[in-house]
C-alpha cells in the first residue's frame, strides 16, 4: 500500500487555519481531525520475564501518582509483546466491535500482566479497553480513575482502586463519590510534589521522569498518513515499478504520465482483484534503474488525489505538458471556493495539503489554495411518510396524501402521516423537477427564488407557493420599467442632472435609496455572498421607486436608477434584466441598434459605485405651519434650517405644500421663528 506523508504538514495545516476566511464549523472539524495534543510519554516497565515496557501518553503528568491501571487499545501493537492467550485474543476481537457501543460504559479485558509504576514501584494491572484508540498517542493510557470520568467508570466496573492526587486550591474536602475534574488544584498523596500547584508539579514530574530516562514531552496528532492505494481500475496509476533487484523504483519523469491500458469489457467483473492484474502487456516492463524485467504497480490512486489539484486546470486548461504553467499559477489562490460541509475533513484537507506541497516546491505562490470557503446548504423538500405505529413507514408521493385542516392523511388508509422537511431524494418522492418550475415561471424567477429563500449556507425548505412572491416582484418591476419608458418617451423633455444640494425631497429619497442599495449589494457580491439580502435590497429599492414614480416617473434620474437596478440584478436574473435594459436604452439611443446589441451591452456595463454624498442622512424634521395652523412635516438637510429661500421651494414641492398651497400666488409672508429654526411659518394672502 502507498501513502502520502501528510503528517509532515500536520503543524502547518493546523496553524494556518486561523488565517482562512472559512466557516468556523469547518475549521473546527479540521482542527479535531488533525488532533494536535501536547503531552508526555511515560514508560511503565512490564513485569514479565522477557521485560519490555509500555509507553503511555498523557496530557496530565501531575496525576502520575494516581495511576491504578494501564489501558491499551484492543488493536494496539503493544499486545504483540505480551504473548496473550488465544482466549484473550478472541475477546479483543469482540472488544473492537464494541468500540462504538459505550452505552453500558467502557468495556475491557484483563490481559493478565502487570506493569511497574515508574515512580512508586507498585505493580498495576494492564487491560485492553474499548475507549482507547490505536490512532491516538501511543495507543496506551494510564488509568487515573480519581480524575477522569471514563477511568472512574472503568475502575468501578473492574473493582480497581481509586487514588485521589489533586484537591481544590482552597483545600476544600473532596467528595470521593465522584471523580474530581479540575483546571487548577494542589497535589496530594504525591510524594515530594504534595501541596504543589498542578502546573508546577506537572513540570517537576516531567523533569524527574526525563532525568531518569522514563518520560519526555511530546506532541501527538490524531492525523495519520493518507492511504492513497485503491485496488480498482478507474484511478490515476501509481508511478512505481517493482524490480526483484532494485525493489520499488519511481517511474522517471520523462516516462510520465503512466497511462491506463485499454481493456476489454469482460475484464470488468466487479469483484476479485483489480482488472489491471490481467493486463500483462501493461504490467510487464523494464526496471528504470537496471533494465531488468519488472512489473508495474497495479494499485491506482484515491480519487481525492485528483480533486486536490483540479482547480489549477481552470487557469491553464489547454496545457498538455504541465498541471498549470508557472506564469498562470501566479493567479492562485482561489478567491472563493464553494463546496459542501461534508467534504470538510477529506477533500478540503487533502486539497490544502497538496496546495502546501506545491507551494514548498515553488509551484504555488501561496501555501493555501482557497482564501474563502462558502459551504452551501442542502435543498429540502416536504416529505410524507406513514407512521410506524399505524403503517409501514414507507414514503408517500404528494398525490397519495390529502390535507385535512392542518394535517395530512393517506388517501389509501385515511390515517394521518408524518410531514417533515428532508433532503430531496427520489426514494422519498420529495424532489422537484426544475423544468416544471422554469416552464411555469421562467429560469430567472426560479434562480432568484433559490437565492432569496435562504442564505447560501443554510438549508432551503422548498415551498413552491413562495415562488409566486418573487414572480410578482419581477412583474411589478417589468410594469414600472415599461411605464417609465412610455412616460419619458412621450415627454421627450431633457432633464438636467441636479446637484445634491438642489435635489428636492423626492430626488433625495431616490438617491439615498439607490446608493444605499448599490453599497449593500456590492458588499454582498464581493464579500459576504448572502445573496438573499442582496435581492431583498433590490426589492426595497424597487418599492421606493414605485412610491416615487408618480413624482419622478418622467425624470431622467428615475430612469438612471432603473438602469442601475438592472445592472445589479443582472448576475442573478440575466434574462429579464437584459430585456428591461433594452427598453430603458431606447430612451437614450437613436434607434439604430438592434435589440441583441442593446441586451449585450448590459453584461459589459461598469458596476455602479455608491455616492457617499447621497448617503448622508444629516437631516432634520421641519414643521410646517400654513395660515397659523400646523399642516405637517418634511425631512430637510440640517444645513438648510433657518434659510427661508432654500426651504420654501422644498415645502411647496412636498406633498404637504401641494395639499395646502396648491395655488402658489396665495403665498404671503414666510419666516422662521428665531427661537425655533426647525419650523417654517407661511402666511397666506
Amino acid at each position: 500500500q502507498w501513502f502520502f506523508r501528510i503528517t509532515d504538514y500536520a503543524n502547518s495545516l493546523l496553524d494556518r487555519l486561523d488565517t482562512l476566511d472559512w466557516p468556523e464549523r469547518v475549521r473546527d472539524m479540521q482542527r479535531n481531525w488533525i488532533g494536535r495534543s501536547h503531552g508526555v510519554t511515560v514508560d511503565f516497565p512490564l513485569a514479565i520475564p522477557d521485560g519490555g515496557k509500555i509507553s503511555v501518553f498523557t496530557t496530565k503528568p501531575e496525576t502520575l501518582y494516581g495511576v491504578t491501571f494501564i489501558a491499551v487499545a484492543p488493536d494496539s501493537p503493544i499486545l504483540e509483546q505480551l504473548n496473550v492467550s488465544e482466549e484473550i485474543r478472541g475477546g479483543l476481537t469482540r472488544l473492537l466491535r464494541q468500540r462504538h457501543e459505550l452505552g453500558d460504559g467502557p468495556a475491557g479485558i484483563d490481559l493478565g500482566v502487570h506493569a511497574v509504576h515508574p515512580v512508586t514501584g507498585e505493580r498495576v494491572p494492564v487491560f485492553a479497553a474499548n475507549y482507547v484508540l490505536s490512532s491516538y498517542g501511543t495507543a496506551a493510557v494510564m488509568g487515573v480513575p480519581a480524575h477522569d470520568e471514563r477511568d472512574w467508570a472503568f475502575a468501578h466496573k473492574h473493582r480497581l482502586p481509586v487514588k485521589f492526587v489533586v484537591q481544590p486550591m482552597n483545600g476544600a474536602a473532596l467528595d470521593e463519590r465522584v471523580p474530581f475534574i479540575y483546571r487548577q488544584g494542589l497535589l496530594i498523596n504525591s510524594g515530594s510534589h504534595t501541596s504543589h500547584p498542578v502546573a508546577e508539579a506537572s513540570k517537576a514530574i516531567l523533569e524527574e521522569l526525563a532525568a531518569r530516562g522514563l518520560g519526555k514531552a511530546v506532541t501527538t496528532f490524531r492525523l495519520r498518513d493518507w492511504l492513497v492505494s485503491r485496488q480498482r481500475f478507474w484511478g490515476t496509476p501509481i508511478p512505481i515499478v517493482h524490480c526483484n533487484g532494485c525493489g520499488p523504483v519511481c517511474v522517471p519523469d520523462d516516462q510520465l504520465p503512466v497511462m491506463l491500458p485499454e481493456l476489454e469489457a469482460k475484464s470488468f467483473v466487479g469483484r476479485g482483484a483489480s482488472p489491471l492484474k490481467d493486463a500483462h502487456d501493461w504490467i510487464n516492463c523494464k526496471c528504470p534503474k537496471c533494465g531488468s524485467p519488472a512489473t508495474r504497480e497495479t494499485d491506482t490512486m484515491d480519487t481525492f488525489v485528483d480533486s486536490s489539484w483540479y482547480y489549477l486546470r481552470y487557469l491553464d486548461p489547454h496545457n498538455k505538458a504541465q498541471i498549470c504553467s508557472p506564469a498562470e499559477s501566479k493567479n492562485m489562490p482561489v478567491d472563493v471556493y464553494v463546496g459542501g460541509v461534508e467534504h470538510a475533513v477529506l477533500h478540503l484537507l487533502y486539497a490544502r495539503f497538496i496546495g502546501a506541497f506545491l507551494h514548498d516546491i515553488g509551484f504555488n505562490p501561496a501555501p493555501e489554495p482557497f482564501k474563502k470557503l462558502l459551504t452551501q446548504g442542502m435543498v429540502h423538500g416536504i416529505t410524507f411518510q406513514e407512521k410506524l405505529e399505524t403503517g409501514t413507514g414507507r414514503y408517500l408521493k404528494a398525490t397519495e396524501v390529502t390535507k385535512v385542516d392542518t394535517r395530512f392523511h393517506s388517501n389509501a388508509s385515511g390515517k394521518e402521516v408524518l410531514v417533515t422537511w428532508e433532503k430531496m431524494s427520489k426514494s422519498k418522492y420529495n424532489g422537484i423537477e426544475p423544468q416544471d418550475i422554469i416552464k411555469q415561471y421562467g429560469a430567472d424567477t426560479a434562480r432568484l427564488f433559490v437565492l432569496f429563500k435562504a442564505p447560501p449556507e443554510a438549508v432551503l425548505d422548498w415551498d413552491a407557493s413562495a415562488i409566486q412572491g418573487v414572480s410578482r416582484w419581477l412583474q411589478r418591476l417589468w410594469t414600472m420599467v415599461h411605464d417609465t419608458v412610455q412616460v419619458q418617451g412621450l415627454a421627450r423633455k431633457p432633464h438636467a442632472d441636479p446637484s445634491t444640494a438642489d435635489l428636492d425631497t423626492a430626488r433625495r429619497a431616490l438617491r439615498f435609496a439607490l446608493h444605499s442599495c448599490i453599497q449593500n449589494v456590492t458588499t454582498v457580491l464581493r464579500d459576504s455572498h448572502t445573496f438573499n439580502t442582496a435581492i431583498a435590497d433590490l426589492m426595497k429599492l424597487s418599492n421606493t421607486l414605485r412610491e416615487l414614480q408618480p413624482q419622478l416617473g418622467a425624470d431622467k434620474e428615475f430612469a438612471g436608477a432603473l438602469r442601475s437596478l438592472c445592472v445589479m440584478l443582472h448576475p442573478m436574473a440575466p434574462q429579464i434584466s437584459s430585456e428591461l435594459w433594452t427598453h430603458l436604452q431606447s430612451l437614450s439611443n437613436t434607434g439604430q441598434q438592434s435589440a441583441t446589441d442593446q441586451a449585450a451591452m448590459l453584461s459589459s456595463q461598469p458596476w455602479p459605485v455608491a455616492d457617499k454624498d447621497a448617503l448622508l442622512t444629516d437631516t432634520k424634521t421641519l414643521t410646517i405651519q400654513v395660515g397659523g395652523k400646523f399642516r405637517g412635516t418634511i425631512e430637510v438637510p440640517s444645513s438648510l434650517l433657518g434659510n427661508v429661500q432654500e426651504l420654501l421651494p422644498l415645502v411647496l414641492d412636498s406633498p404637504v405644500g401641494k395639499k395646502w398651497l396648491p395655488d402658489r400666488s396665495r403665498v404671503g409672508k414666510v419666516f422662521v421663528p428665531p427661537s425655533n429654526s426647525a419650523t417654517i411659518i407661511i402666511m397666506t394672502k
